[in-house]
């Protein structure tokens, strides 16, 4: 079981095969590595669930580190507009820079 965390794509389908196990111990155990944070959910439908390893984002002590540089914008890049407008604006400012 300790190697299950290490899983790409876990599955209860997936650990019954591989361990040999009744589905509900197979829901059961799952249930408790994505307790303990090891996994998390990826989809979860009425009829399937899929779940993932946990990645170093996914920590709980470092999910609040994560969050506060995501907050923060961007600056620079971007580019040119594109569009209808964007060209009518850059004509009037060449224009009005060529007078």
């Amino acid at each position: 079981m300790k190697d299950l965390p290490q899983y790409k794509l876990i599955t209860p389908a997936i650990v019954c095969e591989r361990f040999k196990l009744r589905g509900s111990l197979a829901r059961s155990i799952i249930r408790e590595l994505v307790r303990r944070s090891l996994i998390r959910p990826v989809v979860k439908h009425s009829r399937q669930e899929i779940y993932t390893r946990s990645s170093k984002e996914d920590a709980p002590g470092e999910q609040d580190a994560g969050k506060e540089g995501a907050s923060e914008k961007k600056e620079g890049g971007g580019g040119r507009k594109g569009g209808k407008k964007a060209a009518k604006e850059e004509a009037a400012t060449v224009e009005a820079t060529a007078d």
